[in-house]
């Protein structure tokens, strides 16, 4: 392999990366700055036992973005439900008039073994991971 490879570049688009301020959202949101994207971090900011929430998350990611010379707005939307993504489409569209692309991260993950979750920690965590996908994406393509 070439080891003077090309950079893949985002010079330009709008990202939006739902569940953006830590983990593997916190990496893409950063990564896609650092290479030219400008990047609306989106993350309600929970704690790891799935209550409350915070956009502290989100602000952290914006100001590291913008320390490296990134452009970056937070946003702490909870895009599990159809209002809060057309909500964080329009936060979007009123900062940078554009979306180009969504990366769906966000997810709530309570940090025990599933077998010691309560029903109501269930319910939780199931709307916010893999049917938050649906709401966050469908505005983002009218």
């Amino acid at each position: 392999m070439d080891e003077e490879c090309d950079e893949v570049r985002f010079d330009g688009p709008v990202v939006v990366v739902t569940g953006g301020g830590r983990g593997l959202g916190r990496e893409y949101a950063v990564l896609l700055a650092a290479r030219g994207a400008q990047v609306l971090v989106n993350d309600v900011g929970t704690a790891t036992d799935g209550h409350g929430a915070s956009l502290a998350p989100a602000r952290a990611v914006v100001e590291e973005i913008r320390a490296a010379g990134g452009q970056a707005m937070a946003d702490g939307h909870d895009v599990a439900g159809a209002a809060g993504a057309r909500a964080l489409v329009a936060a979007a569209l009123e900062r940078w008039g554009r979306l180009d692309a969504l990366v769906n991260n966000a997810g709530i993950s309570i940090l025990r073994p599933l077998g010691e979750l309560t029903d109501e920690e269930c319910r939780r965590v199931m709307p916010g991971t893999s049917p938050a996908a649906k709401p966050s994406s469908r505005p983002g393509t009218r």
